[in-house]
């Protein structure tokens, strides 16, 4: 038996989707022109996005007939479908978050492409060359000494310890271990943000960190990225000005602000100056401040550490994991650390409901890495820094089609199309979708962060592939640009 949908507007319940919503797997009629010239791209990942979805949303948008009855009038969103009673009738009553497009992007593609230039992680190795680094009888027995059953809900107290040796002044208690950085940003949300609040986002930024709390029914301001010749950055005045029309704009109420730094997918890093002047607004406005901090300690080329944002101040909160600057991603170990040990209370009751814990021989092995962090992450970036200076000697090698910003830190880089690349390319998608077809590289449109940044991709250092990648761009490059 079938059931139909009270009939509300998808959009009322916070359940809006991608504009490709009235498409069918073969139908492209909503896409502009400029969209139909990279159609196969967008399909292909339209498939893997609706791969995402509830099963009967994706019947109904594979059933043209019966999707158009359920398309809303005003807004074009879907409006009503049947499912089974029982199996999706919650769908309706729950906010929805909207297909996370660099996510659904990766699904289609990352597995299948065969060389990857835009991942944002670092060089990840074996457990077994992991147990080498040190004391290799010892880490191997630690590991084989694993208890199987559930772990602590905060994360082992020995892993939780080391966790804690990163920052200047945080103890144990004050770091929250979570099954990798994105259960921590949802489990933050969820336990801090309520209907009504106002959360400032740098922007771009990765889709979770505005995404969420938009869906929790916050209202999500973006704290725009400048561009000057030699630097990305974001502006603490731009930061004050957004602040102060908040707070004087009736009923307003901004509970936090989230900010990524070193920044993904510019590579951008804050000066120490410019970190204090964001410290010392949210401080006079009272507000939490979300650091984003996963790629803190991959500064590149002698760039200088910024402290933790935990160590200086009492509203602050530093995320981080073993994902990106340690190339650890496997091991699925991130964390919260803050002197509010209250917000981490409220979060650790969110966890319940999540992953509870985390896994037993990944936090055995974490602990393994945190004991080699000099090594592991000296390894990276020298990676990091030889990819760049190849990619910087191919976007060199063609001036009237690249421009870039130099990155400051992290594995990742935001360089654009120019000039007499916009000939041969209209934007940066069909860059990449004619890359992956030709030689199988695979590259990261810009619009997956806004269409602002179209002509943008992001491009991934961390890799020790990447150099056959990169060879492999600079032949199709200089084919394709001897034949016009």
């Amino acid at each position: 038996m079938a059931v139909r949908s009270p009939g509300r507007c998808a959009r009322d319940l916070g359940a809006c989707m991608y504009p490709w919503t009235s498409l069918s797997y073969g139908q492209t009629s909503r896409l502009s022109s400029r969209q139909q010239g990279r159609s196969q791209t967008r399909i292909k990942t339209l498939k893997a996005t609706l791969e995402g979805m509830p099963r009967a949303l994706q019947a109904c948008m594979e059933q043209e007939q019966g999707l158009n009855r359920a398309l809303c009038p005003s807004c074009r969103n879907v409006q009503a479908i049947s499912w089974p009673r029982g199996s999706y009738d919650a769908f309706w009553r729950m906010p929805m978050f909207t297909p996370f497009g660099l996510e659904r992007y990766f699904a289609a593609h990352e597995f299948s492409a065969r060389y990857l230039l835009c991942t944002s992680d670092c060089e990840s190795m074996h457990v077994s060359e992991l147990l080498a680094l040190g004391e290799k009888e010892h880490n191997a027995d630690a590991l084989w000494r694993t208890w199987l059953g559930y772990t602590e809900s905060r994360g082992l107290p020995l892993l939780r310890e080391k966790i804690a040796k990163l920052y200047a002044g945080i103890r144990p208690e004050e770091v929250l271990v979570h099954a990798g950085a994105e259960e921590a940003i949802l489990n933050l949300f969820m336990a801090e943000i309520k209907p009504g609040d106002t959360v400032i986002v740098n922007w771009p930024c990765y889709q979770s960190l505005y995404e969420i709390p938009r869906s929790l029914g916050a209202a999500v301001r973006k704290w725009s990225i400048r561009r000057t010749s030699d630097r990305w950055l974001f502006d603490p005045d731009d930061l004050a000005s957004l602040l102060s029309a908040e707070f004087e704009r009736s009923g307003s109420h901004v509970k936090m602000v989230v900010l990524n730094t070193p920044h993904n997918p510019t590579g951008a890093l804050m000066t120490r100056t410019e970190l204090q002047r964001i410290v010392e607004l949210c401080e006079h406005y009272g507000v939490l401040l979300l650091v984003d901090e996963v790629y803190r300690l991959l500064e590149l080329h002698g760039a200088e550490r910024l402290p933790a944002i935990c160590d200086i101040y009492q509203n602050g909160i530093s995320l981080s994991v073993l994902s990106k600057s340690w190339g650890l991603a496997g091991l699925r170990i991130g964390w919260l650390a803050s002197r509010r040990t209250d917000i981490l209370d409220h979060v650790a009751a969110v966890k319940d409901y999540n992953s509870i814990c985390a896994s037993a021989p990944s936090e055995t092995l974490a602990c393994i890495a945190l004991d080699r962090s000099s090594a592991i992450l000296e390894r990276n970036r020298s990676i990091c820094e030889r990819n760049w200076a190849r990619f910087k000697a191919l976007f060199d090698k063609y001036p009237e089609f690249f421009e870039y910003v130099p990155p400051q830190a992290g594995s990742v880089a935001f360089p654009s199309l120019r000039n007499e690349g916009l000939r041969y390319w209209p934007d940066a998608y069909a860059l990449a979708g004619e890359l992956l077809d030709a030689v199988g590289a695979l590259l990261l449109p810009g619009s997956l962060y806004g269409e602002e940044f179209a002509q943008h991709f992001r491009i991934g250092l961390g890799r020790i592939s990447a150099e056959r990648g990169i060879e492999a761009f600079e032949r199709w490059l200089g084919m394709r640009t001897e034949r016009i």
